[in-house]
């Protein structure tokens, strides 16, 4: 497992964890531009004649109204990203794999599978477990493979 920890790439903290390994990856959420462009006129649109109009000629409150909601209306994109703005951690060790924040029995886990920008946790019947998106595919070929390594080490 040595070696392949020392092989992982840049955009994963991995280290020997116990019999098993951790690695913290860092998604990338898909953001389009253009959309968010558009979005963020229309709810600064929105946000200004709302605090034109509660503001009632009050300079000083209708600007704090308007910030305020800029800010919510920030605060809400953010919310939209989730967890893709934070790392997410994978963890194999002993009898548990830790997966995006849930802890898993290693019995359940069949697979952890990486594919179209995102890693996959699937029973052994096929069933979804976990998703973790906005991965990238070294990232999560290396976590796949560090997984199949663990897994046949533990067999």
């Amino acid at each position: 497992m040595d070696d392949l920890v020392e092989a992982a790439p840049e955009s994963v903290v991995a280290r020997v964890e116990g019999d098993g390994f951790y690695a913290r990856l860092s998604p990338q959420p898909d953001v389009r531009w253009s959309v968010v462009g558009t979005l963020a006129l229309g709810w600064a649109g929105c946000s200004a004649a709302l605090a034109w109009w509660l503001g009632r000629g009050d300079p000083v409150l209708t600007k704090l109204l308007f910030g305020s909601l800029a800010i919510f209306g920030l605060m809400l994109y953010g919310f939209h990203h989730g967890r893709g703005l934070m790392p997410v951690e994978v963890v194999a060790s002993g009898d548990t794999v830790f997966f995006a924040g849930e802890r898993l029995p290693a019995a359940a886990v069949g697979a952890l599978i990486a594919a179209d920008g995102s890693l996959v946790a699937r029973s052994p019947e096929g069933g979804e477990l976990g998703r973790i998106e906005g991965i990238g595919p070294k990232a999560g070929g290396w976590v796949c493979q560090a997984f199949e390594r663990w897994r046949g080490d533990t067999a």
